[in-house]
């Protein structure tokens, strides 16, 4: 049952998380710029690593997805 009901996040680093469940929720970097509420062009540049997450985009990733904000620092 669990295999088939509970979604496995992937290992990795934080940026790769958050790529991982910006495709899986058919967000892409615009859709990143809303729930952030930043300009898409900061959201852009966040998912090719080019900028770094700041805290309060940890926290609001966290509880935008439902997971522990702290899977996006490692």
């Amino acid at each position: 049952y669990d295999a088939d009901h509970i979604e496995t996040l992937p290992a990795g680093s934080g940026l790769d998380l958050l790529k991982y469940l910006v495709t899986e929720h058919d967000l892409g970097g615009d859709g990143l710029a809303k729930i952030l509420a930043v300009d898409r062009s900061v959201a852009y540049r966040i998912l090719k690593g080019e900028r770094s997450l700041t805290t309060t985009h940890v926290k609001t990733l966290g509880a935008h997805f439902g997971v522990s904000a702290a899977l996006f620092l490692g």
